[in-house]
């Protein structure tokens, strides 16, 4: 089946089956959180995912990791377990990293004018989120906020990271 949703909701795993589409939003802001208290939870993608006219927002919580497959343009992004966005992801908006959350294994790609935003409230070793000098893990602004404070050094130590746009 075709998908919009139409309210926010709460999902242990969810799969987009080929032929199918899943609209994260109606003409609302919507959030979707995908959480469970098993060891991962997984997204794929192997049909549509569209944003919706309302925008949306994916939180990824609860208490194991979360992988995800497909290609996915999502919105914006909130991460407080770890993620493995797969290869061909791409954040168009935020992906606000908070306490708990890292990108594990695999970083998206930012689109122009993407955010990268930390927001854990306290330490914050940065790591493959931020890791390149191009292509994916390469942002384009990013932020540190919540009274974060960030440890460049953590990732590559010693190597200098670059981004397109602003630092705040």
């Amino acid at each position: 089946h075709d998908v919009t949703l139409d309210l926010d909701a709460t999902v242990s795993s969810l799969l987009i089956n080929s032929g199918n589409s899943f609209t994260a939003s109606d003409g609302n802001a919507r959030t979707l959180t995908i959480s469970t208290d098993a060891a991962a939870t997984t997204l794929t993608c192997n049909g549509t995912w569209a944003n919706g006219t309302g925008g949306s927002t994916v939180t990824f919580a609860g208490l194991g990791s979360h992988t995800i497959s497909g290609t996915i343009g999502f919105n914006d992004v909130d991460i407080s377990r770890p993620v493995d966005f797969g290869l061909n992801v791409t954040i168009n908006g935020t992906l606000r990293i908070l306490a708990n959350g890292y990108v594990n294994v695999n970083a998206p790609t930012y689109a122009v004018g993407a955010t990268l935003q930390y927001s854990s409230g306290g330490t914050y070793n940065r790591d493959v989120e931020w890791s390149q000098l191009s292509g994916s893990a390469y942002p384009w602004h990013v932020r540190v906020s919540n009274s974060t404070y960030l440890n460049l050094n953590n990732y590559g130590k010693n190597q200098h990271r670059a981004i397109r746009g602003d630092l705040t």
